[in-house]
């Protein structure tokens, strides 16, 4: 690879690592394996993938912490601990309202990493699996 490809490659890398952090998904950057790996160790609390499914089945309202805490019957602290990891890795996003927070699910990530799941299902067979 010559020293312009390369730094285009690194370029396009960088792009894609920040926009993921920011959660504004770029959909003209495919997702790759190192991130999709961040995305799993993230949920890979029981914790935390019940607060994302949680947060997933309440789609646009999202959730206040409290109400949060309460139905997954956990502790605030303990939630606080665990919003701050699915926030960090861009599966959530929080906004103020007042003296509350709202977290919601970002679904859009939650699709692309879907599709990264399933780009190369049944490539290698005559099966429509996908």
């Amino acid at each position: 690879m010559d020293k312009l490809a390369h730094f285009i490659s690194n370029i396009l890398e960088m792009k894609c690592a920040i926009l993921y952090n920011n959660t504004t998904i770029d959909r003209t950057i495919p997702m790759n394996t190192e991130q999709a790996s961040q995305l799993f160790e993230s949920l890979s609390s029981p914790i935390r993938l019940a607060i994302f499914q949680e947060l997933s089945a309440m789609g646009s309202q999202g959730m206040i912490a409290g109400d949060l805490a309460k139905a997954l019957n956990l502790a605030p602290n303990h939630l606080s601990f665990h919003l701050k990891t699915l926030t960090h890795a861009g599966l959530i996003t929080s906004q103020q309202e007042g003296r509350f927070v709202r977290y919601y699910a970002n679904l859009n990530l939650m699709m692309d990493l879907t599709r990264f799941l399933t780009q190369n299902c049944c490539i290698h067979s005559h099966e429509q699996c996908c």
